[in-house]
């Protein structure tokens, strides 16, 4: 980042216009936000007016939609950690009725109708696993 901030300054010193400058360095760090605030800052030297109050806008509204996203991914990485163990669970489940109560289980896989119905359940644990990955994958 200082690196970055030297170059600005340096193109700046070398007579390049500080909005052509940051424009630049908006383009190379490809961040939303520092192309944002390089837009405003075009807009507000051009345009006049108070630039520092524009620009300390513009700072206090970018730092706000940044805290927003970072509740999001925080939200979204909780969620997708539920998501995790509710599709792993039926699986320990299983194991641990096999280990216990080694005949527990054994009507199911030993006629036709219990082989269906586990078949069935084993396609309803995959459809909602992918539903549940859909669902959680939410680009910030």
């Amino acid at each position: 980042m200082a690196k970055s901030f030297a170059g600005i300054v340096r193109k700046n010193r070398s007579g390049i216009p500080l909005e052509t400058a940051l424009r630049d360095f908006a383009a190379a760090s490809r961040s939303d936000p520092v192309r944002d605030f390089a837009e405003v800052f075009e807009c507000a030297k051009r345009l006049g007016g108070s630039l520092v109050s524009i620009i300390s806008g513009t700072v206090r509204l970018l730092s706000d939609q940044q805290e927003v996203k970072q509740e999001i991914a925080t939200v979204l990485s909780g969620r997708k950690f539920e998501q995790r163990i509710m599709s792993v669970m039926p699986f320990v489940l299983i194991l641990y009725l096999r280990l216990t109560m080694p005949g527990f289980l054994s009507p199911l896989y030993k006629n036709p109708a219990g082989v269906l119905i586990m078949t069935g359940a084993l396609a309803a644990l995959t459809a909602a696993w992918l539903l549940g990955r859909k669902i959680a994958d939410i680009r910030v």
